[in-house]
């Protein structure tokens, strides 16, 4: 038996955003939504600066995001 999915760590560009990449499509939101629902923590994995990021995630409702202009591992 697997262990339960605790953490999901999705892109942004080509996977979260919607095609015109200004929005999460309401696909992904609604299935984000429902896995935080579960208790899975949703971390955003982007290479974006931060000023490009937080207005995309300005109506996500996270309880706490990661984010870094530079690698987080070395």
């Amino acid at each position: 038996m697997h262990p339960p999915v605790r953490l999901v760590a999705i892109d942004m560009d080509g996977t979260l955003l919607a095609s015109d990449m200004q929005a999460i499509s309401a696909r992904n939101a609604s299935a984000l939504k429902a896995a935080q629902e579960f208790g899975i923590t949703i971390a955003i994995a982007t290479g974006r600066r931060i000023a490009y990021t937080t207005p995309l995630l300005k109506d996500w409702a996270c309880e706490r995001i990661r984010r870094s202009s530079r690698p987080m591992v070395q």
